[in-house]
């Protein structure tokens, strides 16, 4: 097949004197970041630059850490007793430490995210965590804390019990929550990083892609009752969950109205981080919403 001609070779760092065929050269969010005084953790699935270019390495995009991101888009697997995929082609590298264990990579990658905490506090510097995990995209692996009690339980959509791809793909949905979960108990106990600490949580697609869709059942979608997952246009496929945490602007249990887009996640988070000054090589198209979480009464076109 010959590939059409878009950017298969993903965003490479802008300061890359080699013009890079098929890309988008970019000043990345960690870059400004790092340069007003953060370090940058990546910690998961990167999915930047295709593989033999800069880009693939998140170190080149500006992050100070690097755990376990690299061109690969999925995991080979989630399994350490498979080395996470090792002999495949999507092999996980840098969790070398736990190859051979019992231990499932949303684990992995939550202990090694709090270790980076940890460091950062102790060198006093504010951090900048990447958490990108490899769940809830396939290969379905079976995270065994948690899929038993799905098993066969009853699916109200479906009017009937779980199978097994269903049963595993609801594990890995609890395997992050957990994460989560860890990362604000980590800040709990640390209360005076816990009060200068924002965080973010959002999904990058809908649910589960076309193909897969409740157990082969056309309209069955994960996020109904929105239509489509993955891959679709409709609201399924495009409307994500996502919570903002910011100590002394937003309230508990209240909901911002407001559209927002991926895309204004950069001008957000340096806005909320006091970055006024910066340059970017690429025209930066989102906006930021940090207004909008201090004032939910203003919204925005």
């Amino acid at each position: 097949m010959d590939l059409p001609e878009w950017n298969y070779n993903g965003i490479q760092p802008a300061s890359e004197e080699k013009e890079i065929n098929n890309s988008t050269a970019i000043t990345s969010l960690p870059q400004v970041l790092k340069e007003n005084g953060y370090r940058t953790i990546h910690c998961g699935k990167a999915h930047f630059g295709a593989r033999t270019t800069p880009g693939a390495d998140p170190i080149n995009m500006g992050f100070d850490v690097n755990i376990a991101g690299g061109a690969n888009g999925a995991p080979g697997s989630y399994l350490g007793t498979k080395n996470f995929g090792e002999g495949f082609r999507f092999v996980v590298q840098g969790l070398e430490k736990y190859y051979g264990q019992d231990i499932f990579i949303t684990e992995a990658l939550t202990r090694e995210a709090i270790t980076e905490m940890e460091k950062s506090v102790k060198m006093d510097k504010p951090f900048y965590l990447y958490m990108s995990h490899c769940a809830v995209h396939t290969p379905y692996d079976d995270d065994k804390r948690f899929s038993q009690k799905y098993r066969g339980r009853y699916d109200e959509q479906l009017k009937t019990g779980l199978n097994e791809n269903e049963a595993k793909y609801a594990a890995l949905v609890e395997g992050m929550d957990k994460s989560l979960g860890d990362i604000l108990d980590y800040l709990q106990k640390n209360p005076e990083v816990a009060q200068n600490t924002i965080l973010l949580f959002m999904s990058d697609n809908g649910g589960q892609g076309l193909n897969n869709v409740r157990q082969g059942v056309a309209n069955r979608d994960q996020n109904y009752p929105a239509r489509g997952g993955k891959g679709s246009a409709f609201m399924g496929g495009v409307h994500e969950p996502m919570m903002v945490y910011w100590p002394g602007v937003t309230k508990p249990n209240t909901e911002c109205g407001q559209r927002v887009i991926i895309e204004d996640f950069y001008p957000t988070i340096l806005d909320m981080a006091g970055v006024k000054k910066y340059t970017t090589h690429q025209v930066i198209d989102g906006v930021s919403f940090a207004d909008v979480l201090k004032s939910p009464e203003k919204t925005k076109d």
